[in-house]
């Protein structure tokens, strides 16, 4: 008997030792570990701010590396105080598009993309508004350098596979509709990090459409064949005067001998002459 009172005792001793353990155990403040990347306009954030938030209030705060990691350690204020809760998330200022369920002595995977705030809301305008269906869409105010999805009524109207926004926010790509019956059409684009604008196309019906955009310059043709010999030209005006020819070269000398015996031969021709009157004049009879 003694024995059992003995045993008892210590067994009492031992449960009183133990209870505040255990009531030190459950009360104690659990945290929640959470980690992975930051994005800011789909840019990795280097050496920049993580905050979690619950009900309001900054619970936790990290800086993240050089390649946009980071790691917070979410703890209660008191045990229990944060079980289930919803954290939210900033990275800088902007608010995080994602969310965490606060639970005990857990680790969370949670790669974190937030919008910095936009000059001007996104916009998007269509040339032209309406026709047969194919228009250039042109967007304002979309995340820089992010991929933009363009859809008509949900169904995937973008001729480029991925069109990227330019780093002042803007973007413009080819469209055609998916849908061939006439009536207006809601086109949508969005981009990467959750920005979207919409804008109404009017699909014309069957018939001739108003005319859509210019298409890209095509190839240069090949040359053509050599064409016909056109026919003779007029004459051509007379020429002007030729240049005078050259002097030609003197004449020989006549040789002197020659010109004494023609006067020689004209001297006895004038007396032959001159006799043969004389002879012919008979003399008068007395």
């Amino acid at each position: 008997m003694t024995k059992l009172r003995i045993l008892l005792a210590g067994v009492l001793a031992l449960s009183l030792a133990l209870v505040p353990a255990v009531m030190f155990a459950q009360a104690a403040p659990a945290p929640h570990r959470i980690y992975g990347t930051a994005q800011i306009d789909g840019q990795l954030v280097s050496a920049g701010s993580v905050t979690a938030v619950i009900d309001g209030q900054d619970i936790a705060s990290a800086t993240t590396d050089t390649i946009g990691n980071y790691v917070l350690t979410v703890n209660e204020t008191t045990a229990g105080a944060y079980t289930g809760k919803t954290v939210t998330f900033r990275v800088g200022t902007a608010v995080a598009t994602q969310t965490a369920a606060f639970a005990q002595f857990d680790v969370t995977a949670l790669n974190l993309t937030a919008l910095s705030a936009p000059a001007a809301p996104a916009a998007v305008t269509l040339t032209p508004a309406s026709g047969a269906g194919a228009t250039w869409v042109s967007g304002t105010g979309f995340g820089p350098g992010s991929a933009v999805t363009i859809t008509s009524q949900g169904l995937a109207a973008g001729v480029a596979t991925v069109v990227t926004v330019a780093g002042d926010g803007t973007f413009k790509t080819l469209a055609i509709l998916p849908q061939s019956a006439a009536g207006k059409y809601t086109i949508r684009a969005t981009d990467a990090v959750g920005r979207s604008a919409t804008t109404a196309y009017e699909l014309a019906g069957a018939g001739a459409g108003t005319k859509g955009p210019a298409g890209p310059t095509g190839l240069q043709g090949s040359a053509g064949a050599t064409g016909t010999q056109g026919p003779a030209g007029a004459p051509g005006a007379p020429g002007a005067p030729g240049a005078p020819g050259l002097v030609g070269p003197q004449g020989a000398e006549g040789s002197s001998a020659l010109g004494v015996v023609a006067l020689i031969i004209a001297i006895m021709a004038a007396v032959f002459a001159l006799g043969g009157v004389v002879m012919c004049r008979k003399p008068k009879k007395a």
